[in-house]
C-alpha cells in the first residue's frame, strides 16, 4: 500500500527573492517548532539523477500537527508572517490531500475560521 504524502506549507510571495524565501522559510520553521504539538521540517526530496543526498524544495515544509489546540498555535504564527508581508501566500496540502490556499491580503475572520477547520482536521486525523 502506498504511503500518504506528508503534509506540506509552500510558501509564494512575489515581492520575494527565492534566498529571501528560504529565508522566511527557516524562520517559520523555528517558529512553528516552537509551539507545543507541532513538528516542522524543510522539505526534501530525492536529488537529481547522477547527484548525491537530498535536494530541500524552495519554500515547503512538512507540517505535522498532533491535536486542535496546536492547530490554533499553527494559524496564530501565521498569521503573523502575514501582517509583516500581506502578498504572502501559503498553500497547505494535508496528507489526505485536502488543499487549502491563504493569502495575506485577503485573510478575514471566515478565511481563518476555514483555515483553523482544515488544520484541525489534520490534527484530528492523527488521532489513534
Amino acid at each position: 500500500m502506498p504511503q500518504a504524502a506528508p503534509p506540506v506549507l509552500a510558501l509564494e510571495c512575489p515581492d520575494l527573492a527565492p534566498e529571501e524565501i528560504q529565508e522566511l522559510t527557516d524562520d517559520l520553521i523555528r517558529q512553528l517548532n516552537e509551539q507545543p504539538g507541532l513538528q516542522a521540517a524543510q522539505r526534501e526530496q530525492p536529488a537529481a539523477p547522477g547527484s548525491r543526498g537530498v535536494a530541500v524544495s524552495l519554500g515547503q515544509i512538512v507540517l505535522t500537527i498532533f491535536s486542535s489546540g496546536a492547530a490554533v498555535a499553527a494559524l496564530e504564527v501565521l498569521k503573523t508572517y502575514f501582517q509583516r508581508q500581506p502578498k504572502l501566500r501559503i498553500r497547505y496540502k494535508s496528507a489526505d490531500g485536502e488543499e487549502l490556499s491563504i493569502e495575506g491580503a485577503h485573510l478575514d475572520d471566515r478565511n481563518s475560521a476555514r483555515a483553523l477547520r482544515v488544520l484541525e482536521k489534520a490534527a484530528t486525523r492523527r488521532a489513534p
